[in-house]
C-alpha cells in the first residue's frame, strides 16, 4: 500500500501508482508537489494533485504527474475525452494519439505524441492519460513528459518504448471507489 498514492474526496476514494521517476519512500523525497481544490463558477467541485521531479519548478518541468477529480458532471466520458483530444489538436503540430480499445466501459486510456508544441516550437510532449467516470465524478490520472521536438509521423516517439510501456502500465492501475 505504501507504493500507492491515495486521494479522497466526499464522493470517491482514489488509489494510483506514484510517478514513474519515484524510487520509493515518501513522495516528497523525489518530488515537488502542488495541491488545490475548490468550486468552479459552474458549481463543480474540483481537486488537483500534481508532482514534478525534485528540484524542478512548476514553471519549467521535465515531467508532470497529476490526478484531477471533478463533480458533479452531467456529460459522457467520451465527450470529456473528445475535449482533451481537441485541446491537443489545438496545441500541437505533428500530433499522433492512440486510444486503448481494451478498457472497461467507464475507463478511457489515451497516449498523445505531440511532436512540436505551437506555443514552444522547440519542444514536444508525450502525455498519457487514464480517465475514469464513476457516476457524475470524473477522475483523470496523467503523466506528461517534455522532450525536444520530434516527428511522430515518421515513427519517432520522443521517448523510449520502455518509458511508454512503464507509464501506461502505471496509469492503468488507477482505482476509483465510490463512497
Amino acid at each position: 500500500m505504501d507504493d500507492l498514492l491515495r486521494v479522497e474526496t466526499d464522493r470517491v476514494f482514489v488509489l494510483m501508482n506514484k510517478p514513474t521517476w519515484h524510487q520509493g519512500g515518501d513522495l516528497s523525497q523525489s518530488s515537488e508537489t502542488y495541491a488545490d481544490e475548490g468550486v468552479t463558477a459552474q458549481g463543480r467541485h474540483y481537486l488537483i494533485r500534481e508532482a514534478i521531479p525534485k528540484g524542478e519548478s512548476f514553471d519549467d518541468w521535465s515531467q508532470l504527474f497529476a490526478v484531477t477529480i471533478e463533480h458533479p458532471l452531467d456529460g459522457e466520458l467520451d465527450g470529456y475525452l473528445g475535449g482533451l483530444v481537441a485541446n491537443y489538436e489545438n496545441a500541437c503540430d505533428h500530433l499522433v494519439y492512440q486510444q486503448s480499445r481494451t478498457t472497461p466501459p467507464n475507463v478511457r486510456m489515451i497516449s498523445f505524441f505531440c511532436g512540436q508544441e505551437k506555443a514552444e516550437p522547440n519542444r514536444g510532449e508525450v502525455a498519457f492519460f487514464t480517465m475514469m467516470m464513476t457516476g457524475d465524478v470524473l477522475v483523470k490520472n496523467y503523466h506528461h513528459i517534455r522532450v525536444p521536438t520530434f516527428r511522430p509521423d515518421r515513427d519517432e516517439l520522443g521517448v523510449t518504448m520502455d518509458e511508454i510501456v512503464t507509464t501506461i502500465r502505471s496509469l492503468g492501475a488507477l482505482q476509483v471507489l465510490p463512497k
